[in-house]
């Protein structure tokens, strides 16, 4: 259970650190950036289909992406990829 809190806290720790203009939601580039920084070389349409599957659309028509979303879909995927959170 300790090592699972662990890993959320780094992963959630990334996204705030990705979160550029501080809004508490990733867009697609600082998504992009974070993911591949994680996971070097990965092709932009498998980042782009991750940022899909957790984002929504905001009032202006932006897929956001908010922290918990970000640790939900970031966590599975890196465990089929074979990487840990550092």
């Amino acid at each position: 259970f300790e090592a699972k809190k662990t890993e959320h806290n780094t992963i959630l720790h990334h996204f705030h650190t990705s979160d550029i203009n501080g809004d508490g939601k990733l867009d697609f580039m600082e998504f992009q950036e974070i993911v591949n920084f994680l996971i070097p070389n990965l092709e932009r349409r498998t980042v782009l289909k991750l940022f899909r599957q957790g984002g929504y659309e905001n009032v202006n028509g932006e897929i956001e992406l908010a922290p918990e979303m970000f640790a939900a879909i970031l966590k599975p995927f890196l465990a089929t990829h074979k990487r840990r959170i550092q």
